[in-house]
C-alpha cells in the first residue's frame, strides 16, 4: 500500500529575511489588529501568543493600551529575534506552527500578521495543505472561549497569485536579488479571499469556532507593485475569530 507524502516546508531560513521583516513588523501598529485585540482584552490574566511575532512590537503595543497586564509570547520560526525582543518581559518561544509542541487551548487570544503566505511548500499543493495545517493549528492552540485574530495579505487573482509563487521562488533558488522589488530574499504564496475562507469555513461548519468578523481591505500599492501587475491586486483580510470547543 502507498503512502501519502506529506507536505514540507521549505527551510524558513532560505526563504525569509529576518533583517527585513524587522523594519517591516512596525507597519503592524498602523493595522486594524492592534484595536480587534484590544476590544476582546477585556478581563485580567489574559495570556496572548503572537505566531510570528518576531521582535515583540505588537505584543508590547497592546500591553501599553490595555486594562490589565497580560502574559505576552511571541512564537516565532527564527531564532535570530530571540536576543532582539523589544522587552525583556515578553516571552520568546521558537518553532513552526506547521509542527509544534503548543499544548492545545494554551492562549486566550492567539494573533498572527501576514504569515501564512510565507508557509511554502515545493509546490502550491503542498503549499496549501501547509496553509491549512497552520489555521487549523492557530485555532487549535487557542483557548475555548478565546479569540484567533489575525490578518493576512491576499491577492485577489488567482492565477497572479500562483505566478508571484513560481516566481519568487525562481528568484530565490537562482540567488537573483533584486531590492527594488525585494525579489530574492523570501518566497511567498498568497492565498485569494475564497481560498482562506474555505480553509476556515469546515471549522465553522463542526461547530469548533464562530467568525464574528470577516473584511477584507482593498490595498492602496505603491507603483513599484502596479508595474509588476501580479501585485496590483491585493488586500487584507482580517479575522476575528471565537473559539467555541
Amino acid at each position: 500500500m502507498g503512502h501519502t507524502q506529506q507536505a514540507v516546508q521549505l527551510d524558513p531560513t532560505e526563504t525569509l529575511d529576518a533583517d527585513r521583516f524587522m523594519d517591516y513588523e512596525r507597519s503592524v501598529l498602523r493595522s486594524r489588529l492592534v484595536d480587534s485585540i484590544l476590544n476582546v482584552i477585556d478581563r485580567p490574566n489574559m495570556s496572548i501568543c503572537d505566531v510570528g511575532g518576531a521582535t515583540g512590537v505588537l505584543l508590547q503595543k497592546l500591553r501599553e493600551h490595555s486594562s490589565h497586564p497580560i502574559d505576552a509570547t511571541v512564537f516565532e520560526v527564527n531564532d535570530a529575534y530571540a536576543d532582539r525582543m523589544i522587552h525583556p518581559s515578553i516571552q520568546f518561544r521558537c518553532g513552526s506552527i506547521i509542527e509544534n509542541d503548543l499544548p492545545t487551548g494554551a492562549y486566550d487570544v492567539v494573533t498572527c500578521r501576514h504569515i501564512i503566505h510565507h508557509l511554502v511548500a515545493d509546490n502550491i499543493s503542498n503549499t496549501l495543505l501547509l496553509q491549512r495545517k497552520a489555521i487549523a493549528e492557530l485555532i487549535r492552540i487557542t483557548k475555548p472561549g478565546g479569540y484567533l485574530i489575525f490578518e493576512e495579505q491576499v491577492n485577489l487573482v488567482k492565477p497572479f497569485s500562483r505566478a508571484v509563487y513560481h516566481l519568487s521562488k525562481l528568484a530565490n533558488r537562482a540567488k537573483f536579488n533584486w531590492k527594488y522589488f525585494e525579489a530574492g530574499n523570501v518566497v511567498i504564496s498568497f492565498l485569494t479571499p475564497k481560498e482562506i475562507s474555505e480553509m476556515i469555513a469546515s471549522h465553522v461548519a463542526d461547530g469548533t469556532i464562530g467568525i464574528e468578523t470577516e473584511s477584507l481591505t482593498r490595498r492602496n500599492v505603491e507603483w513599484r507593485w502596479k508595474l509588476t501587475l501580479l501585485m496590483s491586486r491585493g488586500g487584507d483580510m482580517l479575522y476575528v475569530i471565537n473559539k467555541n470547543v
